[in-house]
Formats: C-alpha cells, sequence, structure tokens
C-alpha cells in the first residue's frame, strides 16, 4: 500500500520542494503509527503465553483444565448475551 502512495506522492515532489528523503522519512513515521496497533496485539498474545504457563507451573494441570473450561463456557455465555443469538436445543446438548 505504501509503495503506489510514495510513487503518487513523488511525482509531486517537483511541485511542494519536498525532499524525496524527507517524503520517506514521512512515509516511514506513518508506518511506524499504523503498525503499533499490530505490534501492540503480538506482544499481547506472547504476554498472555507467558503468564499461562507461569499459572500451569503454580497450579496442577486438573485444575488448570477446569479453569479453561470455565473459561470458555463464560465466553459463549457472555457473547450469546450480548449477541442475543438465538439458542436451539441442539446448541445446548452440544
Amino acid at each position: 500500500m505504501l509503495l503506489p502512495l510514495e510513487h503518487l506522492l513523488q511525482k509531486g515532489v517537483d511541485d511542494s520542494r519536498i525532499h524525496h528523503l524527507g517524503l520517506l522519512n514521512i512515509l516511514g513515521c506513518h508506518a511506524v503509527f499504523f503498525m503499533i496497533p499490530t505490534w501492540v496485539l503480538v506482544d499481547l498474545s506472547t504476554f498472555l503465553n507467558v503468564i499461562a504457563f507461569s499459572i500451569l507451573n503454580l497450579i496442577s494441570p486438573l485444575s488448570y483444565s477446569v479453569a479453561n473450561a470455565t473459561k470458555r463456557i463464560m465466553v459463549i455465555t457472555v457473547s450469546l448475551i450480548m449477541l442475543s443469538n438465538p439458542v436451539t436445543s441442539t446448541n445446548c446438548w452440544a
């Protein structure tokens, strides 16, 4: 996405008197700004994995499995309540 933008902006470089390195600097700053959410999500998932292994070290695997199943049930219940999805009897038994 940045290469076409850079090409279009570079055509106007002569008119606006922006140096090509200055343009590269501006586009680089914008790229960093747009990549910050991705970096946060990747680092957050890594952090959550470290926490999960630390907790698994502290408690028994059975307790961790029960807590994980409880978490899944809560996520499903909250999503059903918030999204107001219709629940059939087949969904309940599954």
